[in-house]
């Protein structure tokens, strides 16, 4: 059975997270990128599915962005972030079938250092 081209019969691949499957990166593999990168900390690793990596803005520098265009719609029903220590104190996650046409569909204003995910 596919929904959104998501296998839920749960054939497991290096995509798939959790346990029994139950969550899918659907941002993993797809084109990616930001407004700031630190070093080697590119916008790919922020959707890699890897713990050991991660994407890093210039530090000090306020309004960035990381962009994921997912190659299509989907219904989307929880984003998971996971922050080391460092992190956003105020971010939005927004949608677009464009690119170019942003919509807020979350917003957090109260971000804390080792907040987790």
């Amino acid at each position: 059975m596919s929904t959104n081209g998501v296998d839920t019969s749960c054939q497991c691949s290096a995509a798939y997270l959790g346990i029994d499957c139950d969550v899918y990166n659907i941002a993993q593999g797809k084109p990616s990128h930001t407004s700031s990168e630190n070093g080697g900390n590119t916008a790919p690793k922020a959707f890699d599915g890897s713990m050991d990596s991660r994407w890093e803005s210039d530090h000090g520098i306020d309004n960035v962005y990381l962009q994921v265009d997912l190659g299509q719609v989907y219904d989307i029903e929880k984003v998971t972030i996971a922050w080391e220590r460092s992190c956003a104190k105020i971010y939005d996650i927004q949608v677009s079938n464009d690119g170019s046409s942003f919509a807020t569909v979350w917003s957090k204003s109260n971000g804390f250092r080792g907040m987790g995910t």
